[in-house]
Protein backbone atom coordinates (compact mmCIF):
# COMPACT_ATOMS: atom_id res chain seq x y z
CA UNK A 1 0.00 0.00 0.00
CA UNK A 2 1.15 3.48 -1.27
CA UNK A 3 2.30 5.93 1.58
CA UNK A 4 0.55 8.41 1.87
CA UNK A 5 2.01 11.48 1.65
CA UNK A 6 1.76 14.38 4.69
CA UNK A 7 1.02 17.75 3.24
CA UNK A 8 2.55 20.76 5.81
CA UNK A 9 1.63 23.95 4.79
CA UNK A 10 3.71 26.81 5.69
CA UNK A 11 1.01 28.07 8.37
CA UNK A 12 1.40 24.55 10.15
CA UNK A 13 5.36 25.39 10.06
CA UNK A 14 4.66 28.96 11.82
CA UNK A 15 2.53 27.57 13.77
CA UNK A 16 4.85 25.32 15.35
CA UNK A 17 7.44 28.01 15.84
CA UNK A 18 4.86 30.01 17.27
CA UNK A 19 4.39 27.36 19.92
CA UNK A 20 8.21 26.59 20.41
CA UNK A 21 8.84 30.26 21.11
CA UNK A 22 6.03 30.31 23.48
CA UNK A 23 7.73 27.14 25.39
CA UNK A 24 11.34 28.57 25.18
CA UNK A 25 9.91 32.02 26.45
CA UNK A 26 7.89 30.17 29.45
CA UNK A 27 11.12 27.92 30.05
CA UNK A 28 13.74 31.50 29.95
CA UNK A 29 11.09 33.07 32.48
CA UNK A 30 10.86 30.20 34.75
CA UNK A 31 14.42 30.26 34.69
CA UNK A 32 14.98 33.98 35.62
CA UNK A 33 12.34 32.88 38.73
CA UNK A 34 14.12 30.41 39.78
CA UNK A 35 17.73 32.72 39.67
CA UNK A 36 15.31 34.80 41.26
CA UNK A 37 14.85 32.99 44.17
CA UNK A 38 17.87 31.42 44.74
CA UNK A 39 19.37 35.00 44.78
CA UNK A 40 16.29 36.07 47.60
CA UNK A 41 17.50 32.40 49.94
CA UNK A 42 21.29 33.55 49.28
CA UNK A 43 20.35 36.67 50.34
CA UNK A 44 18.32 36.21 52.51
CA UNK A 45 21.08 33.42 54.46
CA UNK A 46 23.37 36.45 53.83
CA UNK A 47 21.81 38.68 55.64
CA UNK A 48 20.97 36.31 59.00
CA UNK A 49 24.75 35.68 58.59
CA UNK A 50 25.94 39.21 59.19
CA UNK A 51 23.02 39.69 61.54
CA UNK A 52 24.00 36.73 63.81
CA UNK A 53 27.73 38.15 63.10
CA UNK A 54 26.47 41.66 64.90
CA UNK A 55 24.63 40.24 67.19
CA UNK A 56 26.97 38.37 68.73
CA UNK A 57 29.60 40.98 68.59
CA UNK A 58 26.87 43.91 70.00
CA UNK A 59 26.35 40.96 72.85
CA UNK A 60 29.81 40.87 73.24
CA UNK A 61 30.75 44.61 73.58
CA UNK A 62 27.44 45.29 75.95
CA UNK A 63 28.84 42.19 78.18
CA UNK A 64 32.24 44.26 78.22
CA UNK A 65 30.52 47.35 79.13
CA UNK A 66 28.70 45.79 81.46
CA UNK A 67 31.51 44.36 83.39
CA UNK A 68 33.33 47.99 83.05
CA UNK A 69 30.14 49.65 84.17
CA UNK A 70 29.90 47.29 87.00
CA UNK A 71 33.67 47.71 87.80
CA UNK A 72 33.33 51.65 87.70
CA UNK A 73 30.45 51.27 90.40
CA UNK A 74 32.80 49.01 92.63
CA UNK A 75 35.17 51.59 92.35
CA UNK A 76 32.78 54.32 93.25
CA UNK A 77 31.36 52.31 96.36
CA UNK A 78 34.99 51.92 97.50
CA UNK A 79 35.82 55.76 97.11
CA UNK A 80 32.08 56.67 98.49
CA UNK A 81 32.94 53.85 101.92
CA UNK A 82 36.61 55.46 102.31
CA UNK A 83 35.25 58.61 102.12
CA UNK A 84 32.23 57.90 104.55
CA UNK A 85 34.57 56.68 106.98
CA UNK A 86 37.37 60.03 106.83
CA UNK A 87 33.71 61.92 107.32
CA UNK A 88 33.29 59.77 110.22
CA UNK A 89 36.45 60.09 111.72
CA UNK A 90 36.50 63.39 111.52
CA UNK A 91 32.86 63.52 113.19
CA UNK A 92 34.21 60.97 115.73
CA UNK A 93 37.34 63.62 116.32
CA UNK A 94 35.26 66.16 116.43
CA UNK A 95 32.89 65.27 118.93
CA UNK A 96 35.82 64.06 121.25
CA UNK A 97 36.70 67.92 121.28
CA UNK A 98 33.48 69.15 121.82
CA UNK A 99 33.30 66.82 124.68
CA UNK A 100 36.45 67.71 125.95
CA UNK A 101 36.23 71.45 125.84
CA UNK A 102 32.49 70.98 127.32
CA UNK A 103 34.49 69.09 130.53
CA UNK A 104 37.12 71.52 130.61
CA UNK A 105 33.98 74.27 130.64
CA UNK A 106 32.64 72.79 133.56
CA UNK A 107 35.29 72.36 135.31
CA UNK A 108 36.64 75.58 134.93
CA UNK A 109 32.82 76.78 136.66
CA UNK A 110 33.00 74.06 139.30
CA UNK A 111 34.37 74.99 142.76
CA UNK A 112 37.18 74.31 143.28
CA UNK A 113 39.16 73.38 146.48
CA UNK A 114 41.82 75.90 147.69
CA UNK A 115 43.61 77.21 150.61
CA UNK A 116 43.41 80.67 151.72
CA UNK A 117 45.16 82.25 154.74
CA UNK A 118 46.31 85.72 156.05
CA UNK A 119 50.22 86.99 155.63
CA UNK A 120 52.60 88.71 157.79
CA UNK A 121 56.35 89.02 158.48
CA UNK A 122 58.24 90.14 161.18
CA UNK A 123 58.51 93.82 159.84
CA UNK A 124 56.77 96.99 159.12
CA UNK A 125 56.09 95.33 155.46
CA UNK A 126 55.52 91.93 153.65
CA UNK A 127 58.15 91.45 150.94
CA UNK A 128 56.68 91.36 147.66
CA UNK A 129 58.58 88.43 146.85
CA UNK A 130 57.31 85.88 149.49
CA UNK A 131 55.71 83.22 148.41
CA UNK A 132 53.77 80.45 149.55
CA UNK A 133 53.91 76.83 149.27
CA UNK A 134 51.05 73.65 150.10
CA UNK A 135 53.28 70.45 150.16
CA UNK A 136 50.96 67.35 149.94
CA UNK A 137 51.94 65.02 153.30
CA UNK A 138 51.57 61.77 151.23
CA UNK A 139 53.28 62.29 147.83
CA UNK A 140 56.21 65.46 147.79
CA UNK A 141 55.73 65.68 144.56
CA UNK A 142 52.44 67.35 144.68
CA UNK A 143 53.97 70.54 145.60
CA UNK A 144 51.18 74.19 144.73
CA UNK A 145 52.37 77.56 145.12
CA UNK A 146 51.75 81.20 144.47
CA UNK A 147 53.57 84.91 144.75
CA UNK A 148 49.83 86.30 144.36
CA UNK A 149 49.47 88.21 147.33
CA UNK A 150 45.76 89.08 147.66
CA UNK A 151 44.54 92.18 149.27
CA UNK A 152 41.44 91.84 151.11
CA UNK A 153 40.08 93.68 154.41
CA UNK A 154 38.99 89.46 155.21
CA UNK A 155 42.48 88.43 155.97
CA UNK A 156 44.19 90.22 159.41
CA UNK A 157 46.33 92.35 158.43
CA UNK A 158 44.98 93.26 155.08
CA UNK A 159 46.97 90.63 152.66
CA UNK A 160 46.31 87.40 151.80
CA UNK A 161 46.96 84.13 149.56
CA UNK A 162 44.70 81.39 148.00
CA UNK A 163 46.25 78.51 146.71
CA UNK A 164 44.02 76.03 144.41
CA UNK A 165 45.09 72.23 144.31
CA UNK A 166 43.99 68.85 144.92
CA UNK A 167 41.98 67.90 147.60
CA UNK A 168 44.25 66.48 150.19
CA UNK A 169 46.40 66.42 152.96
CA UNK A 170 49.54 69.81 152.96
CA UNK A 171 51.73 71.08 155.19
CA UNK A 172 51.57 75.06 154.50
CA UNK A 173 54.60 77.60 154.26
CA UNK A 174 55.98 80.64 153.48
CA UNK A 175 59.36 81.56 152.41
CA UNK A 176 61.37 84.84 151.32
CA UNK A 177 64.50 85.41 149.61
CA UNK A 178 66.11 87.20 152.47
CA UNK A 179 65.79 84.05 154.41
CA UNK A 180 67.09 81.79 152.37
CA UNK A 181 66.21 78.19 153.67
CA UNK A 182 63.90 79.26 155.78
CA UNK A 183 59.97 78.42 156.13
CA UNK A 184 57.49 79.47 157.82
CA UNK A 185 54.88 77.16 158.40
CA UNK A 186 51.36 77.18 159.32
CA UNK A 187 52.46 75.63 162.88
CA UNK A 188 51.35 74.85 166.10
CA UNK A 189 52.97 77.84 167.51
CA UNK A 190 50.34 80.01 164.86
CA UNK A 191 47.15 78.24 166.61
CA UNK A 192 48.03 79.22 170.11
CA UNK A 193 48.87 82.78 169.55
CA UNK A 194 52.87 82.94 168.51
CA UNK A 195 53.28 83.36 172.05
CA UNK A 196 56.50 83.00 173.65
CA UNK A 197 54.87 80.77 176.18
CA UNK A 198 53.75 78.01 173.03
CA UNK A 199 56.23 75.29 173.09
CA UNK A 200 55.36 73.61 169.58
CA UNK A 201 56.67 74.83 166.23
CA UNK A 202 55.38 72.06 164.43
CA UNK A 203 53.96 71.93 161.04
CA UNK A 204 49.71 71.07 161.18
CA UNK A 205 48.36 68.88 158.14
CA UNK A 206 45.77 70.95 156.86
CA UNK A 207 43.37 68.43 155.87
CA UNK A 208 41.68 69.90 152.24
CA UNK A 209 38.10 68.63 150.82
CA UNK A 210 37.11 68.56 147.45
CA UNK A 211 35.61 71.44 145.50
CA UNK A 212 36.07 73.15 149.23
CA UNK A 213 38.42 76.25 150.39
CA UNK A 214 40.04 75.72 153.65
CA UNK A 215 40.58 79.31 155.39
CA UNK A 216 42.38 80.89 158.07
CA UNK A 217 45.68 78.61 157.41
CA UNK A 218 48.33 81.48 158.29
CA UNK A 219 51.63 80.67 157.23
CA UNK A 220 53.39 82.65 159.86
CA UNK A 221 55.78 81.12 162.19
CA UNK A 222 58.63 82.99 161.66
CA UNK A 223 60.07 83.10 164.84
CA UNK A 224 61.51 79.04 165.21
CA UNK A 225 64.82 79.45 166.58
Amino acid sequence: MPKQKISITKKDILEEKKDKDIWWQDSKKGGKKTITIISVLVFIIIAIGLASVLFDQKNKLNQKETEQLRSEIELSKKSTQDELDTLQSQLSDLQKKLDDAEKAKQAQTAEKSAIEGSLSFPSSYIPEDMQICALDTTNDQNLFCTKDHVVDKKYTYGIGYKIELSAGTYNVYATVSTWQGYKAYYSEFVTCGLKASCPSHNPIEVKVEAEKTTSKIDPIDWYKQ
